[in-house]
């Protein structure tokens, strides 16, 4: 996702997850809930419900960017703040008969809200966006870390790199397993800091929101992705990590 407000560059060091680590262990996310319901359990997990604070007039009919499942669309808070949304992306006949993507996003959201650290994208909460659960967070003006570096020049690299394996050092050790490090999915704010962002593929090992279980394959880039992940399709690790940051930083 994207941050472009001037005043309003990442300082998550001080901020507050956005999903708290509540106790609600009797709270169990299916695929045949409603969103509305979906929604419910999230909030009472700490996640902000923005739905109301969206300015629906500010977005476009179209999509600003894609990513392998999900488009990202560009937008505003009523107050003016510059935001990106991004919602997995459905069929009209799947939004109706299949909503095994209300899940999806909840996992990810549930994961990502973790989540508080200067180099890890902050998801500000989510949002019922055009009938998908939609996740909010600032809007990252130079986008991705590769389209930045080709149109920034004189940038610190060896910083940069620094800062990503930082983020990803701290997403172990409490207990994430990205899943799906690579260039396209670390971004860059308006002053420069790298952060990590889309967790629909990562692990959490302390779940405090139950899933029920889903038959889906893990996914994977070949290009970033270790070899057993490749050969195996076996589940992401933090050694699988390990070999995608290296992949990044060459």
């Amino acid at each position: 996702m994207v941050s472009d407000t001037s005043a309003m560059d990442q300082d998550q060091s001080t901020s507050t997850s956005a999903l708290e680590t509540t106790n609600y262990h009797d709270a169990s996310i299916s695929r045949k809930m409603a969103a509305r319901e979906v929604v419910s359990h999230l909030v009472a997990h700490g996640c902000r419900d923005l739905s109301g604070e969206l300015d629906l007039s500010s977005f476009d009919e179209y999509p600003t960017s894609h990513g392998g499942l999900s488009d990202v669309y560009a937008g505003r808070l009523l107050n003016g703040t510059r935001i990106a949304v991004k919602a997995l992306r459905v069929s009209t006949t799947s939004m109706k008969h299949d909503p095994t993507h209300l899940k999806h996003a909840a996992r990810e959201l549930h994961t990502w809200g973790r989540c508080t650290h200067p180099n890890v994208l902050h998801l500000m909460g989510l949002s019922i966006f055009r009938g998908r659960i939609g996740m909010v967070s600032l809007w990252m003006k130079y986008g991705s870390l590769p389209s930045y570096l080709e149109s920034v020049p004189g940038v610190d690299r060896f910083d940069m790199c620094v800062q990503i394996c930082e983020a990803l050092s701290y997403l172990h050790r409490i207990g994430i397993v990205h899943g799906d490090l690579k260039g396209a999915n670390v971004l860059v704010s308006e002053g420069g800091v790298p952060v990590l962002t889309d967790f629909g593929n990562s692990l959490l090992a302390d779940r405090t929101l139950r899933f029920t279980q889903t038959t889906s394959s893990p996914s994977f880039t070949v290009r970033w992705s270790a070899p057993e992940i490749i050969e195996e399709s076996t589940s992401h690790t933090e050694a699988s990590d390990i070999y995608a940051l290296g992949m990044v930083l060459i």
